[in-house]
């Protein structure tokens, strides 16, 4: 969905969709294509692309492993994030995840549906996970504004 050209005024830009949490995709077997829905949320205007996308990255990381039964989680996430092909967009996702643990508000919690609890383990894996990547591909990322 990240690859998508949209118009933004007079301009111009690769699509973000603002509330990419699990439940606003749904998955046809048989095609093998996902469909999204629910666009009434968008970013900020003005919000760079990697960060507008890696914030739709942690609402689908987040959402999609709530569903997933915890011996499993790490297995997917692995593959949910060696998948996404922008490292700019991961690192991105990575500084914002490395911000403390009270750096995430009550609207990104209802957006995954996660107790806070649940949502600080599945942070700290994912920081782990995307650690390994930035380790690997080092010129992927940059500094993620702050909130």
């Amino acid at each position: 969905v990240h690859a998508i050209l949209v118009r933004d005024g007079n301009e111009t830009r690769l699509f973000s969709h603002g509330d990419a949490g699990a439940r606003n995709v749904a998955y046809d077997s048989t095609t093998g294509r996902c469909h999204w829905f629910d666009f009434e949320m968008t970013h900020p205007a003005g919000l760079e692309r990697r960060w507008r996308q890696a914030d739709d990255l942690r609402a689908l990381l987040f959402s999609a492993l709530a569903l997933v039964p915890e011996d499993d989680r790490r297995d997917h996430a692995a593959a949910m994030i060696a998948s996404y092909p922008d490292a700019g967009v991961l690192g991105a996702l990575y500084e914002r995840l490395s911000g403390s643990a009270l750096d995430f508000d009550t609207y990104h919690l209802a957006q995954s549906r996660l107790e806070a609890s649940l949502h600080d383990t599945i942070r700290t894996m994912l920081l782990e996970l995307l650690q390994r990547t930035r380790a690997s591909d080092p010129e992927g990322g940059g500094r993620c504004p702050q909130s």
